[in-house]
């Protein structure tokens, strides 16, 4: 078996991450939000960069697959709650949006894209409610969660 120094990628190469919400995170009214995803369940390529800017800058360009999570509590009548995928982080790849209809409600929310990337592209997750103080986007590791994988 040979082996080579170089730097190119092999062919496959797959690309693949997921990130959780492992503690609550207080999220203001009326302001996007990042989400701070605080558990790398796995990052084969190193590409989620979760210390500063937490964000997943792909290595190749290509299609990638993204899918992104929130659960958000104590919401009350009318209040709108958003979940934004962001590319650069100005360009909206995907929004979902609800509104509570009771009391005290917890809310979920998903939403999912393919988009193309390059290596000077970066994702970030957001999330935004409308109203009251601030309200706890559910950490606890499988409710607020960031995945992706590149698909060619």
């Amino acid at each position: 078996m040979t082996t080579s120094k170089s730097t190119k990628f092999p062919k496959h190469y797959a690309s693949r991450f997921s990130a959780y919400r492992l503690l609550n995170q207080a999220i203001p009214d009326i302001a996007a939000t990042t989400i701070l995803f605080d558990l790398i369940n796995f990052d084969v390529m190193q590409e989620y960069n979760s210390t500063t800017l937490n964000n997943f800058q792909p290595k190749r360009a290509g299609y990638y697959y993204l899918h992104a999570s929130a659960g958000l509590t104590d919401l009350n009548i009318g209040d709108l709650f958003d979940l934004y995928i962001l590319q650069n982080p100005a360009t909206y790849l995907a929004i979902t949006e609800i509104q509570a209809n009771s009391l005290n409600e917890d809310m979920f929310l998903s939403c999912d894209c393919i988009a193309y990337l390059t290596p000077l592209d970066t994702v970030q997750i957001q999330v935004y409610h409308n109203f009251g103080a601030n309200r706890w986007l559910q950490g606890n590791g499988c409710v607020t969660s960031f995945q992706g994988f590149r698909i060619g």
